[in-house]
């Protein structure tokens, strides 16, 4: 009795890894001294976690009988939609090659010097805010003098700039009265100094001496007559 290996196939038609994974599953049996086939068997009928479908289900539209224990309603052949399966294996593939290069970043707590990325067209300078509240796990409100804003965690950057340090009013300096300087007593003197400065102040301002146009430059180039009109007087 022979077994029917399927393969693996993407969005593109291609064999996914196909080779490799059969390469390795011989290595181990080879290694373990386990039937090869078995193994390939079971490899076959394993369900991918995103689509949910094996890859024997794929090319048979069924599952292929294994020496595990499996009822006939499973063995019923059911179609299997291409087009989804497709999408998600190519969705599957591209979080495969985005995962490689990402990584987690650094939580921000509350009080965090940050910079925002502006998101207004023309503005390339990142602005300097506050984190007030982190609402989710990569959701944040950053304070910034315009008001709050919600913002992801990848459009901020964690700075040590130190805070901008704001005169803020203690509660028992509110009951506490300042000493008032006594009034300065009103005499004559200062009545007339004060109507000369309001006199000054109200005086109309001489008129600025316009300054004279420079005239246009001319240029001092030596202008030369063409030699066909060396015979006649210009003018």
């Amino acid at each position: 009795m022979t077994t029917a290996l399927a393969v693996p196939v993407t969005a593109n038609g291609k064999a996914e890894s196909a080779v490799k994974e059969t390469k390795k599953i011989l290595l181990k049996c080879k290694k373990v001294g386990s039937v090869a086939f078995l193994a390939l068997l079971d490899h076959s009928n394993t369900l991918l976690s995103v689509i949910q479908i094996s890859p024997a289900q794929r090319p048979f539209n069924r599952r292929t009988r294994s020496l595990l224990h499996m009822s006939a309603g499973l063995l019923k052949p059911t179609v299997v939609d291409e087009d989804t399966t497709h999408t998600k294996l190519r969705l599957r593939q591209q979080a495969h090659y985005y995962n490689k290069g990402a990584r987690d970043l650094d939580p921000l707590e509350k009080g965090n010097a940050v910079r925002v990325q502006p998101w207004q067209v023309g503005k390339k300078e990142w602005q300097k805010g506050i984190v007030k509240n982190r609402l989710s796990e990569r959701s944040y409100e950053i304070e910034l003098p315009q008001g709050v804003l919600h913002r992801n965690i990848i459009f901020l950057r964690k700075t040590n700039e130190p805070l901008a340090t704001t005169n803020v009013t203690q509660p028992g300096q509110c009951n506490k009265q300042q000493p008032q300087e006594p009034a300065e007593p009103v005499t004559e003197t200062n009545e007339l100094l004060s109507q000369s400065a309001v006199e000054m102040l109200t005086e109309v301002p001489a008129t600025v001496p316009a300054t004279p146009e420079k005239a246009p430059r001319r240029s001092q180039r030596v202008r030369r007559a063409p030699k066909y009109l060396e015979d006649y007087v210009s003018t």
